[in-house]
């Protein structure tokens, strides 16, 4: 059989520990990938591969054969299966339980490449975890919004509070350049880290951009139906103003 041509869009990306098998696209090619993991968003699953080159691909399910799509719904349950709901967490202890899982994992853009936020520290109260990509338009407008709110905020509640990016670019370079372009500073997760981070938190999926806010405790406080982007940005700022 032939292998993929679509799985052109790529780029390298943090891989979670899995075995090769063939898979099937919904036109029947086929070829040898790793399953990474998996998320659904409004009822539609989305799978990151790992190729043989060491590279990783995202595919929608209808990029994949009708018969593939019950292993990918076992990787989600087994995915959820492996994580203690944050909520439950939360609910036995105030402490931080988002900094262990994400203190690895963050980085920061520099010029053409990722370095390692070695000196990430744990916020006190909140993490606002901000849905974007260079592909879309109201994000490249929202965008320089924020970052005037984070610079304005990190000086008077900076110990409180860290923003968190989580891209839906496809490719590195892209992620690299947008965050570079619009002077994002803070901490943001590579394309392969984002979708089972997004899981374990229950991070709402949905349209773009968006914020987030969770307590260290991993509970939602704000999200995409609390408002769009702005919104909950005000809202949130209204709750540092509190803070005063």
């Amino acid at each position: 059989m032939k292998p993929y041509h679509f799985l052109l869009p790529l780029c390298a990306l943090a891989l979670a520990k899995a075995q090769p098998a063939q898979w099937t696209s919904s036109d029947g090619r086929s070829a040898v990938m790793t399953l990474l993991s998996v998320t659904e968003t409004e009822g539609k699953l989305s799978a990151e591969f790992k190729l043989s080159n060491g590279k990783t691909v995202s595919l929608t399910e209808d990029k994949l054969d009708e018969s593939e799509k019950p292993r990918l719904q076992e990787k989600l349950k087994e995915q959820t299966e492996n994580v203690e709901a944050p909520e439950k967490e939360a609910a036995a202890t105030t402490e931080d339980v988002i900094y262990p899982v994400i203190k690895d994992l963050v980085v920061a853009a520099d010029r053409k490449d990722f370095k390692p936020l070695t000196e990430f520290s744990a916020p006190e109260k909140y993490y606002l975890f901000y849905s974007t990509a260079s592909w879309c338009p109201p994000c490249q407008k929202f965008t320089p919004d924020l970052v005037k709110f984070h610079k304005k905020y990190k000086k008077s509640h900076g110990e409180i509070f860290e923003i968190i990016l989580l891209t839906s670019d496809k490719e590195e370079e892209q992620q690299i350049e947008y965050s570079n372009d619009k002077k994002m500073t803070w901490p943001q997760l590579k394309i392969g880290d984002v979708g089972r981070i997004k899981s374990k938190f229950k991070i709402p999926g949905g349209g773009i951009p968006s914020l987030t806010l969770t307590d260290i405790t991993g509970k939602i406080i704000l999200s995409p139906k609390d408002g769009y982007a702005r919104e909950v940005m005000d809202k949130f700022e209204d709750i540092l103003k509190d803070e005063e």
